[in-house]
């Protein structure tokens, strides 16, 4: 049986915390690019880290609602940075993000009083793919192609930040094909779909 040091012990906890604080940053900034480019548009209403309760009486935090006072609709947006698995991830991903958010629909009805509710999952993946489905999704907000350009460079960077400081722990095939893409992105090709 390994005996493992209390300061080993104490860096590697450490190491967890940054790595998850790493994350939650990455997922905050995607969803305030997201927020902020569609509030450019004055006919939506836009509001982040919404709180709401479903109809269990659960309760939740909605990451990005989007009100059209003209259309009495309102639409969840939840931004979700994924590690890129199959090619029907993005659809899932979006149906998970239903199954959770579309019981909150009735409360934010009363809170917002709009009628019409839609939710819709925005995958990203941690290598910098955007699945079509969440770049048609950006597109009906009219975000620019620079902003989402923008958004994918930011996630890749940020994943490897996260792993970065694993380097030694991860599987080196992984930590070059990350480098690879970087090259790849640093040479200004983009990637809209899943390999």
């Amino acid at each position: 049986m390994a005996i493992v040091k209390e300061d080993e012990y104490e860096k590697m906890r450490w190491d967890g915390i940054a790595k998850e604080l790493l994350r939650i940053n990455r997922h905050n900034t995607v969803r305030s690019l997201i927020a902020a480019s569609i509030h450019q548009n004055a006919s939506y209403e836009v509001y982040e880290e919404v709180g709401c309760v479903s109809s269990d009486g659960s309760t939740r935090c909605v990451d990005i609602i989007i009100i059209d006072r003209q259309k009495d609709k309102g639409v969840i947006l939840d931004p979700t940075i994924r590690f890129e698995m199959h090619e029907q991830q993005p659809q899932e991903m979006c149906r998970e993000k239903q199954v959770i958010y579309e019981p909150c629909c009735q409360h934010l009805g009363a809170q917002y009083h709009i009628t019409h509710w839609a939710v819709f999952g925005l995958m990203f993946g941690a290598r910098d793919t955007i699945p079509r489905e969440t770049l048609n999704q950006l597109k009906q907000f009219k975000i620019a192609d620079a902003m989402i350009d923008t958004i994918g460079f930011h996630v890749l960077k940020s994943s490897l930040a996260i792993i970065e400081g694993l380097a030694t722990r991860v599987d080196q095939v992984h930590l070059w094909s990350i480098c690879g893409l970087i090259q790849y992105r640093m040479k200004k090709t983009y990637i809209y779909s899943l390999p």
